[in-house]
């Protein structure tokens, strides 16, 4: 589930002027059926996530783009497979840019089935903590785990001085390079874990 959010990433409208939606499906089940390979490769640590999601009681998960929200639903279900009593925050934008996640592309999903929906307060992509609402702010700092979706989420949040397991594929040549991987490759890695 964790490969199929990560997959999920492909989606995004905001990068492609145009999109084949059965081919970028195919991508999705490819991806989902190789990327446990990547756990060899220097930016998939699952298993850190593994261990960091066991002990978590409370998880902030931060949404990216609207077309990948199902997926990031199956990763949701999954947790709280595992653990039902896991508190689970997941985190929309505030207002409509690019084709980022909003509340009701959240409700439409069925993510308020296995968790809350909050609104980060924020008209801007990614998550720029200075433009976010004190109350995201306050679930941003007291949550165990944070879960950043998307490439944008990554480039707003990887100085943060909080750890935070970022899921991403990598769409351009910059971040890429940053993080030690190839562009397109698939990526999960605890922020506090890695150099930038």
């Amino acid at each position: 589930s964790v490969e199929l959010a990560i997959a999920g990433n492909i989606i995004d409208y905001g990068v492609k002027n145009s999109l084949n939606v059965e081919e970028e499906l195919d991508k999705i089940i490819c991806y989902e059926q190789t990327a446990i390979e990547k756990e060899g490769k220097k930016v998939f640590d699952y298993q850190d996530f593994r261990r960091c999601l066991k002990r978590a009681k409370t998880i902030l998960y931060l949404g990216d783009n609207a077309g990948e929200v199902v997926f990031d639903r199956v990763l949701i279900e999954e947790i709280k497979k595992q653990d039902r009593r896991k508190e689970i925050f997941f985190a929309v934008r505030g207002a409509p840019i690019i084709n980022d996640v909003l509340e009701e592309d959240a409700y439409f999903a069925g993510i308020d089935a296995g968790a809350v929906i909050i609104n980060n307060g924020c008209a801007a992509p990614g998550t720029i903590l200075n433009l976010c609402s004190n109350d995201f702010l306050k679930i941003y700092r007291k949550a165990d785990m944070v879960i950043s979706k998307g490439q944008g989420n990554f480039e707003t949040l990887s100085r943060a001085k909080r750890g935070v397991f970022f899921l991403f594929k990598a769409k351009c040549p910059v971040v890429a390079k940053d993080i030690g991987c190839e562009v397109g490759d698939v990526c999960l890695f605890y922020s506090l874990s890695r150099k930038y």
